[in-house]
């Protein structure tokens, strides 16, 4: 299982990372991408700085 397989897709463009994936998260931070897009991101980082941050790839 990928990163990618950790995270909810909301619709085409949109994926939630939960507030399960990393302990201390409050609120769900979603990315704003294509799959294609969030399949490349994972492939050289991983959801970590998203889940810290709660920021989004435009």
């Amino acid at each position: 299982m990928g990163i990618i397989d950790k995270v909810r897709k909301v619709s085409e463009t949109v994926w939630e990372i939960p507030v399960t994936y990393k302990e201390g998260m409050r609120a769900p931070a979603r990315i704003i991408a294509t799959e294609k897009l969030v399949r490349e991101i994972t492939a050289v980082m991983d959801f970590q700085s998203a889940a810290s941050r709660q920021w989004m790839w435009a």
